[in-house]
């Protein structure tokens, strides 16, 4: 039944694909004891239409991280490494002012550390963990989930210290090696990029990608950190899965003991953002639908992993486009499962389509700004904006390949359970006239100085919007890590902000006239540029 429900891998992934999935895709899956397939799909090289082979290598994103905990907790099982103890105490020159407690290991694996994400500011990993020195943690550390980067990328800094060799050495030396990952490189350098399938991403880095926006190389970045700069193959990966599902047992013995995995794969704190997930140290327990995986997820510059365990299998979907990974993971693990198990195969799951929605009444209508009327019209269970279909991204948030709709998400605000008003951007359109002539709420004046599109050259933060909506100040960011997103800034003082609680900051300065055109975000500079 094995290869049947293969054949139905193939072609619940061939359909995605054609339906404008990832360019290419290479995949594994494994039981604890040996690989039960490989697959790949697509192309590794759109403009020479070289197909995926199964050794084209993939950026693994932050699928590294758990790689980097296993290594820690071998450190501190040899008694070199207290996940308890301050991290100034092994890099003494990070010194991160706090009015709460020390920041320690434990905090920094468990993303608990209330830091910054980061922003790939600095080649090197010293220059972004360097950074933090110069904010201050926005909660005690251990009490809530913030992902970090930066926080990791000062993992892997301990661990060369404690090590006495670079990362990306002792990568190879711990897990590489004896897992006989051959293929594998520990770090993303020029010289490896002939073997990489191309990094693909959609042309615009400043708005939501549509799947009408045709596909460009994304940058290449070399970087060795802790936080995510491995290549590997589906083979190799499937590899170290069998590591993960044999808790920490290696083919030729223990790479650290089951206690320590235990610890790893522990379920600590809860992303809030992502209902189901509860990190340990550097793996990821997931609950979708009654069914529990462990694993992790991975994102760079032009790629996407999807890392997961469940129920003794093992599956790697490596890609080359920054269209997440999990979309094809419970499938594919489920109809192997079934197959092992000799019970009836399940069918291939039916095409999704975004703009088919089960309360569309709830938005259609007329909208109004001023003399600007937004006609949403329903078309059975779709939305249409002139003749164009808005598509789900979540809840009330939908996009629109509309060009004059397309820089922002266009949301749907409600008022006692029923849509009341539209937002797009900075703009909001009333459903039904006001009954409250109030106007606009008031808010400083000063801020209309910081309002306007932002830039910069760190293709990992290209792009913000900053825009006043409602009396409040906005953030509108396109971000690898945190992918497109809106949130509300807090004034701290003058020109600087916090977005919303958490622990990242804006700043505005450099005015020329009347407007500020430099803004720092997460460590970056970005410059009033010319687009609107």
């Amino acid at each position: 039944m094995i290869d049947e429900a293969l054949t139905r891998v193939d072609e619940f992934i061939s359909r995605e694909i054609e339906r404008n999935g990832p360019p290419g895709l290479a995949l594994a899956v494994t039981d604890a004891e040996r690989t039960l397939a490989v697959r790949t799909y697509g192309y590794a090289d759109l403009s020479a239409r070289l197909r995926v082979r199964p050794e084209h290598l993939f950026q693994t994103g932050s699928t590294g991280k758990s790689f980097a905990a296993f290594m820690v907790m071998q450190e501190v099982e040899a008694g070199r490494l207290d996940l308890g103890a301050p991290v100034s105490e092994y890099l003494p020159w990070l010194q991160i002012p706090s009015a709460f407690r020390p920041i320690t290991l434990h905090d920094l694996m468990t993303h608990t550390s209330g830091i910054s994400t980061g922003g790939e500011t600095s080649p090197g990993a010293e220059g972004e963990v360097l950074l933090l020195t110069r904010t201050e943690p926005a909660w005690e550390p251990g009490t809530r989930f913030w992902y970090s980067n930066a926080g990791w990328k000062a993992v892997g800094l301990v661990l060369a210290q404690v090590a006495g060799q670079p990362y990306a050495e002792v990568l190879r030396r711990r897990i590489f090696e004896p897992l006989g990952m051959g293929a594998s490189e520990p770090a993303i350098v020029n010289s490896i990029r002939p073997r990489t399938a191309v990094g693909y991403k959609h042309l615009y880095d400043d708005r939501p990608e549509q799947r009408s926006h045709p596909r460009v190389p994304a940058p290449w970045s070399e970087s060795t950190s802790a936080d995510g700069s491995m290549l590997s193959t589906a083979e190799d990966m499937a590899a170290y899965l069998r590591l993960i599902l044999n808790r920490g047992r290696g083919p030729n013995g223990p790479i650290v003991s089951e206690e320590s995995f235990e610890r790893m794969a522990r379920p600590f704190t809860a992303d809030p953002d992502t209902p189901g997930d509860v990190y340990g140290f550097g793996l990821c327990n997931r609950t979708k639908d009654a069914r529990r995986f462990l694993g992790h997820s991975g994102g760079t510059l032009g790629y996407t992993t999807g890392m997961w365990t469940e129920d003794g299998l093992g599956l790697i979907v490596l890609q080359n486009s920054e269209l997440g990974a999990w979309w094809a993971c419970p499938y594919v693990l489920e109809v192997v499962r079934a197959a092992l198990d000799g019970r009836e195969l399940p069918s291939v799951p039916a095409e999704e389509d975004p703009s088919i929605l089960d309360n569309a009444a709830d938005y259609a209508g007329s909208y109004s700004l001023g003399d600007r009327t937004l006609a949403i019209e329903r078309e059975g269970s779709r939305l249409m904006l002139e003749d164009i279909a808005l598509e789900r991204v979540e809840g009330d948030v939908f996009q629109t390949p509309h060009p004059a709709y397309d820089t922002f998400y266009l949301s749907f605000v409600r008022e006692d359970g029923v849509v009341a008003e539209a937002t797009y951007g900075p703009e909001v359109f009333a459903r039904r006239p006001r009954t409250d002539p109030g106007g606009e709420p008031g808010y400083p004046r000063e801020w209309d100085a910081f309002a306007g599109h932002f830039r910069s050259h760190n293709p990992w933060l290209s792009s913000i919007r900053v825009f006043v909506r409602q009396g409040t100040l906005v953030l509108a960011m396109s971000n690898v890590d945190l992918g497109q997103s809106e949130l509300m800034l807090t004034p701290v003082a003058g020109a600087e902000f916090v977005l919303e609680d958490l622990p990242e900051q804006i700043s505005f300065d450099t005015p020329i006239g009347e407007r500020a055109h430099r803004a720092v975000l997460m460590g970056e500079e970005y410059w009033r540029t010319f687009t609107p």
